[in-house]
């Protein structure tokens, strides 16, 4: 499973549609848009919730 999820993720980032996604690895076009929805949270995870975190007034 952990496979086809990468492999998804690697396709996808080539430019796959979802449908052709889900009948190249087997799975249903759902789970390709939740697979894709965890990718992203992992990668926006690393990132300040908000733009101006830095710059807080410091006496």
């Amino acid at each position: 499973m952990a496979e086809k999820y990468i492999q998804t993720h690697k396709d996808y980032l080539k430019v796959m549609k979802y449908k052709d996604l889900a009948e190249k690895y087997g799975v249903s076009v759902n789970t390709i848009k939740s697979w894709k929805q965890l990718t992203h949270l992992k990668t926006t995870s690393n990132k300040k919730s908000h733009p101006d975190a830095t710059s807080i007034n410091r006496k």
